[in-house]
Formats: structure tokens, sequence, C-alpha cells
């Protein structure tokens, strides 16, 4: 509906309107309001992302959503087309 309204999605106004730090937290709000396992699949890539892996943000992302990691998974796979195990 908001897109509708004004051309473009939530996810862009926030972007737009907060800036790179407050924005990127509000984004990881709404994200788990909209879209939980995608938002929570993109956090585990960051974490995974580059040439070290950032341990401490892994783990505590498989401890605190734990109870949707069956959905993460199966969202991790779709969008970036790897397994988390591997």
């Amino acid at each position: 509906v908001y897109a509708d309204t004004y051309g473009y999605t939530l996810f862009k106004a926030f972007e737009k309107e907060l800036g790179r730090l407050g924005g990127e937290a509000a984004l990881f709000t709404l994200g788990m309001k909209l879209k939980p396992y995608e938002t929570v699949a993109h956090l585990i890539k960051k974490a995974t992302k580059g040439l070290g892996t950032n341990e401490t943000l892994l783990t505590c992302n498989i401890i605190r959503y734990q109870d949707i990691m069956g959905h993460v998974y199966i969202a991790h796979e779709q969008l970036f087309k790897k397994s988390i195990h591997k």
C-alpha cells in the first residue's frame, strides 16, 4: 500500500530519511517485522562475508534466532543459492 501511494517502498523511505547509521538500524527493525527470515539470512551473510568470518556476530545470530533457523536456512538458500552448512 505504501509503495502504491508514494512510489517507493518503506525500505527505501527509511534509507533516504534516516541516513546511514540510523537507517541501518531502522531497516533491520523493519525487516524483522516484514521479512524476518530473509533479514536474518542477510545478517548471517554479512557475518560470513569477505576473507574472515565475524564469529561473534555469527554465533550471536545462531543463538538468538535458533527458533526460526529452519526458515532462515530456506530463505538463505533461496536468496544466495548456498547452504548455511557449507
